[in-house]
């Protein structure tokens, strides 16, 4: 451990949140932190989460340190979430009936301030990586 708590075999990734203001912000952000060249990881929330399944992009294992996480936080409330829901809604994004049923849920709760955040989606999906992965993918994620 470093003087941080951070495991020292660890890559480690800073991510700024003061240079998150919306999604397709954050998703530049993220692409640069990993240093990659294409803006594949900049896409959508797909293409982020092959980030830590595709084998490329993010070296495993490691700590994602997100930095000012309070303005990312604001920045990628309900009025974020409302607003990716209804794009994946107009675009046909969803899988089945199930996935559509989600999305119109999660957008209505989002309109009522209730639930989950677009912040709250964003760190799920890096939080359960772990166990996505059986186990075989570790990545540690502080929120500052």
């Amino acid at each position: 451990m470093d003087d941080k708590g951070y495991s020292l075999n660890m890559k480690k990734y800073i991510l700024n949140g003061k240079k998150i203001k919306n999604l397709n912000e954050f998703f530049q952000e993220f692409s640069k932190m990993i240093n990659s060249e294409s803006s594949y990881f900049g896409k959508d929330m797909d293409s982020f989460d092959d980030c830590f399944f595709g084998g490329y992009g993010i070296t495993i294992p490691c700590v994602i340190i997100w930095k000012n996480s309070a303005v990312s936080k604001k920045n990628l409330g309900y009025e974020a979430l409302v607003k990716w829901c209804q794009e994946q809604l107009d675009k046909s994004n969803y899988l089945d009936e199930n996935g559509l049923n989600y999305l119109m849920q999660q957008r209505e709760n989002a309109k009522n301030n209730f639930g989950v955040t677009l912040f709250d989606e964003i760190v799920s999906r890096i939080l359960s990586v772990k166990s996505r992965s059986n186990g075989k993918i570790n990545i540690e994620l502080i929120l500052e």
